[in-house]
């Protein structure tokens, strides 16, 4: 019976058993189709989560571009990023509902609004820039963004590029925020977009102006680039790829990108294939040749302006005093000189193109031949102050002699940078720093109240000739 009853249980489970033999089942190929598809999707979020940490959510440059058929590009409204500077700070960029740094123009943030800050890079302590003898300033709390004035604020609109927009350091230290903080009843408003020049100043200038009515605009002149940039437009020199600015040389077509699903995800905000890209073409941050050696060696040349203007920005000044004279605002032009025009030791941070241009090597420290650059700034200066004379004698109100002595219409910052360094410019790039930012806006702050507190100007039944 003990038997029997082994052979029948034997028999049974021989019967239940498919596999008798030790063989495994055969998994469907569409199962390991799926289940290779699903480990391969959690090793690359993985591996993006990875990357991300790595660089502490930061990108190497502003990755919020937007195309412009008119402008080059743009910054995409309400959007936000993270930028790392090549010491390893990082800034928090934030954009209102006209793709501009800092609040909505004419209205204030909601209660509550955390401001953008800067900080160190985690993992990355700021540390001493190579001969430079700055220390980057280490990052703080900021209060409570002050809102924008009431309507009925003096308007100040303030065009301009990447200093403008105050690249590099948190949105309230920026001079532009620093000068509508307070209770001075003034509403500040700054348009600046990395890339641009004196063309698109003017263009975004006829834009804002007709919508906000601002009684004052400030153009800054950026020493280091708008003179090579006053006969190319933005839109023949810079193109927009994937939330990036892209570089175009002279005649240069943008072909169309191959769309595909998650391609701005990829392209724009992926860490992972930022790494893979800074892997194959290398590190954007190692030391680059200075902005300024090309402006500087290419003065004397940049200085051949067509009569009647000294400077090549002449025209493009005309066509704002045009604008404003008609709209009832007035100009106030602002020279802003690169670093190393204040200060002969920013050169240690730079590179510069070698003897027969196939390399680069350690910039010059010791001071350098700037007479042709002077040359540039006192067209500029010269040019200006005809315009602003022209305007005295259009709206009236006095000689133009005793007006040109009272009411500013030309402001180089020169001077205010030479005493807030060293240190008024990034020790990583030629952006300037907070302490830079502080120095502008102290210095801007008298013209802007003499201007604000004069009568609005008659507009003229024809436009300023030019």
């Amino acid at each position: 019976m003990v038997v029997g009853a082994g052979v029948a249980l034997d028999t049974a489970v021989a019967t239940t058993n498919p596999h008798p033999s030790g063989a495994t089942a055969k998994v469907p190929t569409w199962k390991k189709v799926g289940l290779a598809l699903i480990s391969t999707l959690c090793a690359l979020v993985l591996a993006e989560l990875i990357a991300t940490w790595a660089m502490g959510g930061a990108y190497p440059y502003l990755n919020i571009y937007a195309a412009d058929s008119v402008l080059g590009v743009r910054l995409q409204p309400e959007a936000s990023t993270t930028v790392e500077s090549p010491l390893g700070r990082t800034t928090e960029v934030e954009t209102n509902a006209l793709g501009f740094r800092g609040a909505a123009f004419g209205e204030s943030p909601g209660a509550g609004q955390v401001l953008s800050q800067s900080r160190p890079h985690p993992q990355r302590p700021t540390r001493e820039s190579p001969g430079a003898g700055q220390v980057l300033s280490q990052s703080r709390p900021h209060p409570q963004r002050p809102t924008r004035e009431s309507p009925g604020a003096a308007r100040v609109l303030i065009v301009g590029d990447s200093q403008v927009m105050a690249y590099g350091v948190a949105e309230p230290d920026g001079f532009v925020s620093r000068l509508g903080r307070g209770d001075k009843g003034r509403d500040v408003m700054g348009a600046g977009i990395p890339t641009w020049g004196p063309a698109e100043y003017t263009l975004v200038a006829r834009e804002l102006v007709e919508r906000f009515r601002p009684a004052v605009l400030v153009v800054v002149i950026n020493a280091v680039n708008d003179w090579n940039e006053a006969d190319f437009p933005n839109v023949g020199r810079t193109a927009e790829r994937d939330g990036w600015a892209v570089g175009l040389t002279p005649g240069q077509v943008v072909h169309p990108v191959t769309d595909f699903p998650l391609r701005h995800f990829l392209m724009s905000r992926s860490h992972l294939v930022l790494a893979w890209r800074l892997m194959v073409h290398g590190n954007p941050h190692e030391r680059a040749i200075a902005p300024a050696w090309t402006f500087v060696s290419q003065a004397a040349a940049l200085n051949r302006a067509k009569a009647p203007w000294r400077s090549k920005l002449g025209p493009h000044l005309a066509a704002i005093h045009a604008l404003c004279l008609r709209a009832g605002c007035r100009v106030l032009t602002v020279a802003l000189p690169d670093d190393v025009m204040v200060d002969t030791r920013e050169w240690a941070k730079y590179l510069r193109p070698d003897a027969d241009g196939a390399g680069a090597v350690p910039a010059p420290t010791s001071p350098t031949d700037l007479t042709a650059v002077a040359a540039l700034m006192q067209g500029l200066a010269t040019d200006a102050l005809t315009l602003h004379e022209r305007a005295m004698r259009r709206v009236g109100g006095g000689s133009p002699q005793e007006m040109l002595g009272q009411i500013p219409g030309y402001l180089d910052l020169t001077r205010a940078l030479v005493a807030a360094s060293p240190g008024a410019f990034l020790p990583d790039d030629f952006h300037l720093s907070e302490r830079g930012h502080e120095a502008v806006a102290k210095a801007l702050e008298p013209a802007l109240e003499t201007l604000l507190g004069l009568p609005a100007p008659e507009t003229p039944d024809q436009d300023l000739p030019l």
